[in-house]
């Protein structure tokens, strides 16, 4: 439970789901959104750049994987804990809402289970 094992297991998540945002936005849209006819050109080009964004991410948390305990590498970790947050409850609220199919609760667990790890991973850091 350290934040080398944390960083490299995000990072490799993000490639996985940056990957099939970019490439697969036709069978993204069919496994998680409730009417595939929703998917455009628009929302094709958003979820590719959200794709690109994960990958931006992954690059950073597979860099810092080995730094040593500073006040970067905090901010890191919790930007990550406040990101997997944020799209937790986005995916909460587009599953209530009936936008996204329940399959999104998959990925709900996935961003909850990285917050709750990289915030095990900060009490562990001030010591």
């Amino acid at each position: 439970m350290n934040a080398k094992t944390f960083l490299t297991v995000q990072a490799l998540v993000s490639v996985v789901f940056a990957v099939s945002m970019i490439f697969m936005s036709q069978q993204m849209t069919d496994r998680y959104m409730m009417d595939s006819n929703w998917e455009n050109p628009a929302t094709a080009l958003i979820r590719k750049g959200m794709g690109s964004l994960l990958i931006g991410i992954a690059i950073g948390n597979w860099f810092a994987r080995n730094a040593s305990p500073s006040p970067a590498l905090k901010g890191w970790i919790i930007s990550s804990v406040v990101g997997n947050l944020l799209i937790a409850i986005f995916h909460i609220q587009a599953i209530t809402n009936q936008t996204e199919k329940s399959f999104a609760w998959v990925s709900t667990a996935v961003c909850l289970v990285f917050a709750a790890w990289g915030a095990l991973v900060l009490t562990k850091q001030d010591k």
